[in-house]
């Protein structure tokens, strides 16, 4: 195994600025996470390129662009990420904004990317076992404030 390569999950971290003042506290007081899954990257299928003047195969050419496919967590939640009478955290007041998410490995190696809370999704409530929910994140690769395409930053730690 290379030295570099993670042994394992623990340790993994991610943070939100989904308003650009680098607070997340609001959220984090509000949610544990039990997993988390990084987005990922994907070339896309192939554009096939076959005509009527192939001979033997059919064949195809790779895309231009890169898509950065959505990320999730599995989260322990205080029930208090229902409030909505102004006193505390409401969840409804981070879905859909547009901002910073940093995933910090065990290794202390980060990745930066956009994207925005998509929903938040309580598993069945069940005796005996942690209530848990799910937490779908769409990576937009935009940047609100200057407006330009921005993909994930890797940064060794």
């Amino acid at each position: 195994m290379l030295d570099n390569t993670l042994k394992d999950g623990k340790g993994i971290t991610l943070v939100f600025d989904l308003f650009g003042d680098g607070d997340s506290s609001n959220l984090t007081a509000v949610i544990d996470p039990t997993s988390i899954t990084p987005p990922a990257l994907d070339g896309g299928d192939g554009i096939d390129t076959t005509t009527l003047s192939n001979e033997t195969y059919r064949t195809k050419q790779a895309r231009s662009l890169i898509e950065v496919t959505d990320g999730s967590m599995t989260v322990a939640y205080d029930p208090a990420i229902w409030e909505t009478n102004g006193a505390g955290f409401d969840i409804s007041d981070v879905l859909n904004h547009n901002g910073k998410f940093t995933i910090t490995f065990p290794n202390d190696d980060t990745v930066d990317f956009y994207g925005y809370i998509k929903s938040f999704t309580p598993s069945e409530l069940v005796e005996g076992e942690m209530p848990t929910a799910e937490i779908a994140i769409v990576v937009t690769n935009y940047q609100d404030a200057d407006h330009p395409e921005v993909g994930p930053v890797w940064t060794t730690g």
